[in-house]
């Protein structure tokens, strides 16, 4: 199954998912992958960006409905964009640090587009 990226709203665990599918490919080349810092960064400012919480009034004591009022509709709206931007921004520094880690670039590029479409 293909992840799109432009139609996902949620993407707590592709920090974790990255991880997994690189070091596992990697394995498969006999490299062992070691997760740099920057992916940290990545993922914090992915975090804060999709925060929608600060962008409604009275933040966590708004008692948000089953159906989320309008106002709450387009906080979760006005995140996505930068949300989205930054989660295509970890997969490619996952599928780069990979390359510069030894990683075969044609096997990585092969992987990472059968399962991450922007």
């Amino acid at each position: 199954m293909i992840k799109e990226i432009s139609k996902q709203d949620y993407f707590g665990t592709l920090m974790c998912v990255l991880t997994d599918e690189t070091r596992h490919m990697m394995r498969s080349m006999d490299k062992e992958y070691k997760l740099e810092q920057e992916a940290w960064n990545i993922n914090a400012e992915m975090t804060k960006a999709g925060d929608w919480i600060d962008h409604i009034p009275g933040g966590f004591k708004t008692i948000v409905h089953t159906v989320p009022q309008q106002f709450v509709q387009d906080a979760m709206e006005k995140v996505l964009t930068p949300y989205r931007k930054l989660a295509w921004k970890l997969i490619e520094h996952f599928k780069q640090s990979a390359i510069e880690q030894g990683a075969d670039e044609k096997i990585v590029n092969e992987e990472f587009e059968k399962k991450y479409k922007w």
